[in-house]
């Protein structure tokens, strides 16, 4: 892993380097909080969806925060972690694979943990590992909940599929598990209880007790001004829940949390390269580290304006309309900043809460991918922290 480069802070950062392209500012010690505060609330096994943020200095940190297990859904990120991390463990928790990747993984890689949502991707495991030892999760497909993007749309049994799926399980002989996923973004710690209750139905259906039970992600990250529970409240519905049924007695928890670890641990800064009436135009935009403000509906980073050894801004604070730097006329963000009225060109902007899909999702379209990546020590700005 290629090391990245430490400043004390981010104003000193950019008195030194002046940066005219995008800088990705990771901040280890919120990563370590992160990382406690899910692996005191949650009563199990915590793995990251390492989809979130693949950065190899998030996941170093991580790991050494002690978040030692990974939920990879391809090939290319198992070979990410241990090109570093060979210790770390990766499980397969992506619903549709490929036979060549099932065997790469259990043979290269090590995993002993696959979900499957249908009867077929349960035969594709048989054929490929035959009675080998790997364990088979179940995912259930969960009903709508208070979230930004509801993931049962595209992946999950119904209960009923689900109750034969797990009897299937059993009756192979594999150790065996039920998964789901609440969704993007929940804003309901009770969507976790009652898919806890779904689970523990299917469970009792299907007269096997499982040894596992992934409660996935979803875990929110309060982006304003969206009223979002803390994550305590989250905790103690998955503990309550967990605990209040005897079919789960001796079963272990799985939590896969992604935004909700990293999304705090990282902002952007940016650069006004022109400002015209009501609007900037920023050195990134949708086709970058910004893009999931288009795809996760409501989102809305804050803002902070740096002006290093400069002069302080003066007036009232305005909603200005932002532009990428790319030709495209849609890289335009579809929220407004609100920023002192007097932002100018040269002005920078650290966007908070960037840590989450923000380099995942970037690509290089019109040649505008430069961003610089470091790391800080001084704590996240009170404006820019959830």
């Amino acid at each position: 892993m290629s090391e990245i480069v430490r400043f004390s802070d981010v104003d000193s950062m950019l008195r030194q380097l002046d940066p005219d392209d995008p800088v990705i500012c990771i901040r280890p010690e919120v990563l370590h909080a992160r990382s406690r505060c899910f692996r005191e609330g949650i009563p199990g096994r915590v793995l990251y969806a390492m989809k979130c943020n693949p950065e190899p200095f998030v996941l170093n940190t991580l790991y050494n925060a002690g978040i030692e297990n990974f939920d990879t859904a391809t090939l290319s990120e198992m070979e990410n972690i241990h090109a570093f991390l060979p210790k770390a463990r990766c499980y397969f928790h992506h619903p549709v694979k490929t036979r060549k990747a099932i065997l790469a993984a259990y043979l290269e890689h090590g995993v002993r943990d696959f979900v499957v949502d249908h009867a077929s991707e349960l035969a594709k495991l048989q054929e490929c590992l035959g009675a080998d030892d790997y364990t088979v999760h179940v995912r259930i497909k969960t009903p709508p909940s208070e979230s930004a993007i509801h993931l049962a749309a595209k992946f999950g049994a119904d209960p009923e599929s689900a109750v034969d799926l797990l009897r299937d399980v059993a009756r192979l002989g594999r150790s065996s598990g039920l998964a789901f996923h609440v969704g993007s973004q929940c804003r309901t710690p009770d969507a976790y209880r009652d898919a806890i209750r779904l689970a523990a139905s299917v469970a009792w259906a299907a007269d096997v007790r499982p040894d596992y039970l992934n409660v996935g992600g979803g875990f929110p990250v309060a982006y304003p001004p969206i009223p979002t529970p803390a994550l305590e409240r989250y905790f103690a519905a998955i503990r309550e829940a967990f605990a209040a049924d005897g079919i789960f007695a001796g079963t272990e928890l799985f939590a896969e949390p992604g935004r909700a670890l990293v999304g705090d641990a990282v902002s952007l800064i940016v650069r006004v390269q022109m400002r015209r009436d009501d609007a900037i135009y920023i050195n990134d935009g949708l086709y970058g580290a910004l893009m999931d403000l288009r795809l996760t509906p409501g989102l809305n980073p804050p803002v902070l304006l740096r002006r290093p050894d400069g002069p302080a801004p003066v007036g009232d604070k305005a909603d200005l309309l932002v532009y990428g730097p790319t030709c495209d006329a849609l890289d335009v963000l579809p929220l407004p900043w609100r920023l002192p009225a007097d932002v100018k060109e040269g002005d920078w902007i650290e966007v908070g809460q960037m840590g989450a899909y923000a380099t995942a999702f970037a690509t290089n379209f019109n040649g505008t991918r430069r961003e610089l990546r470091i790391a800080v020590d001084d704590p996240l700005p009170a404006v820019l922290a959830a």
